[in-house]
């Protein structure tokens, strides 16, 4: 049967408030929800305590001091958390909304959660997402996909909402700012974050970006006629750029602009501030981005039921933020920090380190991929022992652990995903443009959604 779409919990003409937004968590899960920003006296109410001080730091701290807030914060921590990864969480899909609500309330109070992007293009349904994980996390950590951009509203209206009640919003970069607007009033982080203390601390950079079909430098199939992305993506309907050409470069161009203006110049001064201890001068990264920042990271077009995704998936910008970070360091520094860089969008589990980079994909994805596709979206095991699949008891899946310092002294050994371990044994030979035997008599374009969306 075809998955339903979340109902969202109001109508979303705008963002509605924090309190709220806890409320309708509370009533949504069947359990009682402690709002984070309120002060308790209980013993569980740790998380709410540590978010509360987030949030009066960013209310209280003039820019110049909230410069300093990246270590400032740590000093209250004992531990660094361990640290989980998911992303296309698509909890416009009841399934995918249950398995958020269903995550413990307490197991992850210490840990860090990084969303790397599409969660929904609904603001309302967006917020509640947000409100449950930093419900449950200690930390949470997002960058918007292209789902979360779309400006034009789609499919029907729901139980007693009329068209008037459908939020306008003129385009994608007003859209952008309404998102990061909303993660700011969840608690949710979206700005590069050093967390931890002592000799355990980590950095978690989240990167705003947008995919460019020059991204694509590989040889294109010709075996068969291929529409473009163009016509064949939903985002080249849903989105607009006023001013920007989605065709070419310039809505990536604009879009990584926008690091530069959350402060990734004072992240990069962090790291390369001479008044560091060695053991700060080599802290462990981890970056995340919604597109992939290197080719290597898609199957090549001839193993893909919709050769032309690579030209929608990935970002040479991010790849140019990312490329130098491990040697972000201050003179004399004795080892290159560790870095890792999570990404989704394309739905494939993945672990492959190239470069001396790793990069690790953790999607949660659309319900009836798991049951058409379960082999290339699994990877794991985790640092918790656990693989990252879905395909089984839904409930009891849980977000992919990539760093847990307690049971590894760090990063989870390499994990198994069925694209990424081909690619281990395998060169890539994109000069091959004959058509993999699945792909072979395939509806292209019927199949394009499953992929591209």
């Amino acid at each position: 049967t075809k998955p339903q779409r979340c109902r969202a919990p109001s109508s979303p003409r705008a963002p509605f408030p924090m309190q709220a937004r806890l409320a309708a968590a509370a009533s949504t899960s069947g359990r009682t929800r402690i709002d984070p920003r309120a002060p308790q006296s209980r013993a569980r109410t740790r998380l709410g305590r540590a978010h509360a001080r987030r949030q009066h730091a960013r209310e209280s701290t003039s820019p110049a001091q909230a410069e300093r807030a990246p270590e400032d914060e740590t000093a209250s921590s004992t531990m660094v958390p361990r640290v989980f990864v998911v992303s296309d969480i698509h909890t416009d899909f009841e399934e995918n909304m249950k398995w958020v609500r269903g995550l413990s309330d307490t197991k992850y109070a210490n840990d860090a959660i990084i969303l790397a992007g599409d969660v929904s293009d609904d603001l309302s349904v967006l917020g509640e997402t947000l409100v449950l994980f930093a419900s449950k996390f200690g930390h949470t950590f997002f960058t918007p996909g292209n789902h979360e951009l779309w400006c034009k509203r789609r499919g029907p209206l729901k139980d007693g909402e009329s068209e008037a009640d459908r939020e306008t919003i003129p385009d994608s970069m007003t859209k952008l700012e309404r998102v990061l607007r909303l993660c700011d009033e969840c608690g949710v982080e979206t700005r590069p974050r050093l967390i931890g203390d002592g000799e355990r601390k980590l950095w978690i950079a989240p990167i705003v970006a947008w995919y460019h079909s020059s991204f694509d430098y590989e040889p294109d199939i010709t075996e068969t006629r291929v529409h473009p992305p163009h016509l064949v993506m939903s985002d080249f309907r849903l989105c607009e750029w006023p001013g920007l050409d989605p065709k070419d470069e310039s809505v990536a161009e604009a879009m990584d602009a926008v690091n530069d203006a959350r402060g990734w110049g004072t992240f990069l001064e962090w790291l390369r501030r001479p008044e560091q201890s060695a053991a700060d001068a080599s802290v462990p990264i981890v970056s995340f981005s919604h597109f992939l920042p290197r080719l290597e990271l898609c199957p090549e077009k001839r193993m893909l039921f919709y050769p032309n995704l690579p030209k929608a998936v990935g970002s040479d910008f991010v790849m140019r933020r990312i490329q130098n970070l491990r040697a972000e360091q201050p003179p004399g520094a004795r080892r290159k920090r560790t870095h890792v860089h999570c990404f989704g969008h394309t739905h494939f589990g993945w672990d492959a380190t190239i470069d001396g980079v790793r990069y690790i994909q953790a999607p949660v994805s659309y319900p009836h991929e798991w049951k058409q596709r379960p082999g290339s979206l699994t990877v794991g095991p985790d640092a918790n022992g656990r693989d990252f699949d879905f395909s089984g008891r839904r409930r009891l899946a849980e977000p992919c652990c990539i760093f847990d310092w307690e049971r590894h002294g760090g990063f989870a050994p390499k994990m198994s995903a069925r694209w990424s371990d081909h690619y281990a044994s395998n060169p890539r030979t994109p000069q091959d443009t004959e058509l993999a035997w699945w792909v072979r008599g395939s509806a292209l374009k019927g199949r394009a959604d499953d992929e591209s969306d």
